[in-house]
């Protein structure tokens, strides 16, 4: 949560702002301002910042856990090699 708040600079940072102070420790709030205002734009960042923080759960399977990085990391970057990918 903390890095993706880090990594909002300019316009995307008044979004949070705009957020009410009791609201901006919510993940999904802030996610969801960011999408209503940019649409994919900017949400590349916040897969990228996800990756970045992403731990497995104490209840999540290796595989589960897996496959959800994986996920990430095609929606972070969309646009690269398999190879990068891999």
């Amino acid at each position: 949560m903390a890095s993706l708040v880090i990594s909002l600079r300019g316009q995307a940072l008044e979004i949070l702002q705009s957020i009410p102070e009791e609201q901006q420790n919510d993940y999904n709030r802030i996610v969801g301002a960011l999408e209503i205002r940019y649409g994919h734009k900017y949400l590349r960042q916040v897969y990228q910042s996800q990756i970045k923080s992403r731990q497995q759960r104490s209840n999540e399977s290796l595989q589960d856990y897996k496959a959800d990085i994986e996920r990430l990391i095609h929606l972070s970057y969309p646009q690269a090699p398999k190879e990068f990918l891999e």
